[in-house]
């Protein structure tokens, strides 16, 4: 079942497409420094039953550099292309970025979602998480991406990945230096302050929320707000860090097989 990317020019985002045309919508986007065909195997696991669009966001993957963006912007996007293709309600699965844009989604377009995956993404930004992404940002765009690839692979990654899965790690080495640094410093500007915890305390959307073992603090922070929602539940992905659909497929989608039923 091969999938059919174009670009939206109304939202500025490109996306693949795949699944039955009748299916339930999921949307899924991606980490930053990424883009959509990192769900190739989630993408294609739920196109067995629902309709598949996995978005690049602008300056990541095929859709070009905007200019700056905002994650409230980011989420407008989203639902302008959910609109542009019909939906007028959708799952959406989001991973670190993608994951935050989910929260906003679930914060101030509720309505809109059938439900939420959120992996690997605070709901709150520490005080210092500013001034780490204007650092990054600086050193990007003074030395180019491949000053980010090392000290990234090692946080997203766990040990046992960067030394026994050579194809992998090359393949998100390459997303990350292919990359425009404009692109990414947009968006890691959009991430350096949110706070998203009251509105998800309230949202009414269904929500898994889920972290790969090995992803630092995120995990009891994501565990924390998870029990927080009112309809929300916590998966703990093992043998995984920062991009779990990527480190331990199998167990996550024993994950989303919980959330979305057998595709």
């Amino acid at each position: 079942m091969s999938a059919q990317g174009k670009f939206d020019a109304g939202s500025g985002l490109y996306y693949t497409a795949q699944g039955p045309s009748a299916g339930e919508a999921v949307l899924l986007v991606h980490s930053i420094m990424s883009d959509g065909a990192s769900w190739a195997r989630q993408s294609a696991w739920l196109a067995r039953t629902y309709r598949v669009i996995a978005i690049d966001l602008p300056g990541h993957g095929q859709a070009p550099v905007a200019g700056e963006v905002t994650l409230s912007g980011l989420a407008d996007a989203v639902t302008r292309l959910a609109d542009t293709l019909g939906f007028a309600r959708f799952h959406f699965m989001g991973v670190s970025l993608g994951a935050m844009i989910g929260f906003d989604l679930a914060t101030r377009h509720a309505a809109r979602l059938a439900s939420l995956v959120a992996c690997d993404a605070p709901s709150s930004t520490p005080d210092n998480y500013a001034a780490l992404w204007d650092e990054r940002i600086a050193r990007a765009r003074r030395e180019g991406m491949a000053a980010l690839v090392d000290e990234t692979l090692a946080r997203w990654f766990t040990p046992p990945t960067l030394a026994g899965e050579p194809a992998l790690v090359a393949q998100v080495r390459e997303q990350i230096l292919k990359t425009p640094v404009e692109g990414y410093a947009h968006c890691a500007r959009a991430i350096s302050r949110f706070d998203y915890r009251d509105g998800l305390a309230r949202s009414p959307v269904r929500a898994t929320l889920a972290a790969g073992e090995a992803d630092g603090v995120i995990v009891p922070a994501m565990r924390e707000q998870a029990r927080a929602m009112p309809h929300g539940q916590w998966v703990e992905i093992p043998g995984a860090g920062h991009l779990p659909q990527l480190e331990n497929p199998a167990a996550f989608e024993a994950m989303m097989a919980g959330h979305f039923g057998k595709a």
